[in-house]
């Protein structure tokens, strides 16, 4: 199949096109020869350039890491307060309970009820 010469030039304005949208995206400077022309292209680009800006500066500031809720306020040090964290724990068996199981302090007991 014979290509015709539009067709050339489209795919060749469509491959800068998207190399143009990548070096926008990894912030690489686009030149004014790779700017599309006219009113309607430096629109197109500035808003590609803000919504690029956009993205890599929250992906690269880790919204995520501040955004991010912890679950305890202070760490767990001691049997008291991981009875008060009323997490659940587990093991492979019941033999990690046993040693524990007929201890009169009322942690442990609430310890022994919180376990999988």
């Amino acid at each position: 199949m014979d290509t015709t010469w539009s067709e050339k030039r489209f795919s060749k304005l469509l491959g800068q096109s998207i190399f143009t949208v990548i070096k926008l995206f990894i912030l690489q400077i686009v030149t004014k020869e790779e700017m599309p022309k006219g009113f309607n292209g430096t629109y197109f680009m500035s808003l590609l350039f803000l919504l690029s800006l956009f993205l890599t500066s929250t992906y690269s500031s880790g919204l995520s890491a501040v955004m991010t809720i912890p679950r305890y306020e202070n760490p767990i040090n001691t049997v008291e307060e991981f009875v008060k964290s009323d997490l659940y724990w587990g093991a492979t068996q019941e033999a990690w309970i046993t040693s524990i199981q007929k201890v009169e302090e009322v942690y442990c007991k609430f310890y022994i009820v919180l376990f999988i």
